[in-house]
């Protein structure tokens, strides 16, 4: 499940949470987006979960072994 933030008057941060780490924390994917309205800036975020679904969306990661 996406969220989406204002962040200026055509400017929104969309956010997916892709899991939690060992502490619970959330984990979290972010982008930020030019978009009129809020309508659109929830189209671009089905788009946004869509790709992050099928996979084609690469996160870069920092693996650390504990």
């Amino acid at each position: 499940m996406g969220s989406i933030e204002q962040r200026g008057k055509n400017s929104f941060r969309l956010s997916i949470v892709t899991g939690y780490d060992e502490k619970g924390n959330p984990i979290r994917i972010r982008e930020t987006v030019k978009a009129k309205n809020l309508t659109e800036a929830r189209k671009i975020l089905s788009k946004f979960e869509s790709a992050y679904l099928s996979g084609s969306l690469l996160k870069e990661t920092e693996m650390t072994l504990r």
